[in-house]
């Protein structure tokens, strides 16, 4: 970038000329992919440095962690061992992977603040790498999955491949949702405790751990974003068919979802750096 650019993207020209500069921004960072999984995976190496398992920790301890509460929970609920322990094993991966990308996205732009300040590179590489070091860490956990399905012989239908289809548009979701929470956090440091703290209690008002059977049509499960994320990969997973209203719920969210975050991102684009 010469200067006479570097001069004239400075200062704001409107916002018709944010919104065409905060498009340019998420080129260049899917431009930069590469980089995205450069920055993801050395996050991941230098959060498990000197670990014998590594990344595997997080496969173990929500491997126990299915063993015991599946066992429990399914005396509890009067739920035979092999219809619940796939349930909840597929509830807990998808979880982490909800709550995970959500809590660290709010410090996406906060823990790369230095690099910010000092090169022009693209805002939402930042948000990107969030989304791809939990994609690596989905990607370890998925083998829990795999090995309950195959003690449980759990058969697989031609629904199942409508996971992937959930699990892309639960991402999509995902994603803008933790682009908010990053500005947001950036400017107010406050938020990422907030945001962890409604996180945990999310994770008993959503259906992880108990049927929505039990409460069918209850808000907690008809008003829950986090519910509908859930279904639209279990229930394939478990041989049903996606229900159309869980379809029709996250794919308005992702439409939705990213109109709002990406107005917010192009009005706060300039401001992020200077919040840091």
């Amino acid at each position: 970038m010469s200067q006479i650019d570097h001069l004239i993207l400075s200062g704001s020209q409107g916002y018709f000329s944010e919104f065409k500069e905060g498009m340019r921004d998420f080129k260049r960072s899917f431009v930069a992919f590469r980089l995205v999984v450069a920055l993801a995976y050395q996050d991941i190496l230098a959060k498990y440095r000197g670990s014998i398992l590594g990344p595997f920790w997080i496969t173990a301890t929500t491997a126990a962690l299915t063993a015991g509460l599946g066992v429990l929970y399914s005396r509890i609920f009067s739920v035979e061992l092999q219809t619940y322990v796939p349930f909840i094993a597929i509830g807990l991966v998808i979880w982490g992977f909800i709550s995970a990308t959500i809590v660290e996205g709010t410090n996406a732009f906060n823990d790369a603040a230095g690099i910010l300040r000092q090169t022009s590179l693209p805002i939402p590489i930042f948000l990107l790498r969030v989304a791809v070091r939990n994609w690596i860490v989905l990607l370890h956990q998925i083998i829990i999955i795999v090995v309950v399905f195959l003690y449980f012989r759990v058969p697989l239908s031609p629904y199942s491949l409508m996971s992937l289809v959930g699990l892309v548009l639960v991402s999509l979701n995902l994603t803008w949702i933790a682009l908010l929470v990053a500005i947001l956090s950036s400017r107010f440091r406050d938020v990422p405790q907030v945001i962890a703290a409604i996180m945990q209690f999310a994770l008993f008002m959503t259906p992880v751990f108990w049927s929505p059977d039990r409460v069918a049509g209850h808000p907690l499960v008809t008003l829950n974003p986090f519910y509908y994320m859930l279904d639209a990969i279990r229930a394939p997973l478990l041989g049903a068919r996606l229900d159309h209203r869980t379809l029709t719920v996250i794919v308005s969210l992702a439409i939705v979802g990213w109109i709002v975050a990406f107005l917010v991102y192009a009005s706060t684009r300039r401001r992020v750096v200077h919040y840091l």
